[in-house]
């Protein structure tokens, strides 16, 4: 079964995008950067053109609206030949614990 994760995609100077849905087909941990490639899907059945990112080998399959894409994915696509691609990573949320909050003050 598919498990839904968030991925941002990382520009040379390490900026990052905001994060976008994928879905994880394959069980383990995604260590580190890795490699997406971006194409187009064609149009859905409500008339949307669709963009799908992936990478099947690590089982990471994702596919949204072109527009919703292309305003997470401006300034981070890279080109090969004529093959478009990012480089990514699953997204990290720094959040405190509940135990390190028990301390804090409220207001």
């Amino acid at each position: 079964m598919a498990e839904v994760i968030l991925v941002v995609a990382v520009n040379k100077k390490g900026e990052k995008s905001e994060p976008f849905k994928m879905y994880q087909t394959k069980a383990g941990a995604l260590k580190g950067q890795f490699v997406m490639k971006v194409e187009d899907a064609g149009v859905n059945d409500n008339g949307t053109t669709q963009t799908k990112v992936g990478n099947f080998s690590l089982g990471l399959i994702g596919t949204n609206g072109a527009e919703y894409m292309d305003s997470k994915l401006s300034g981070f696509r890279r080109k090969s030949n004529d093959d478009v691609f990012i480089v990514a990573e699953k997204f990290s949320e720094t959040m405190s614990t509940v135990k390190e909050l028990a301390e804090s003050e409220e207001f």
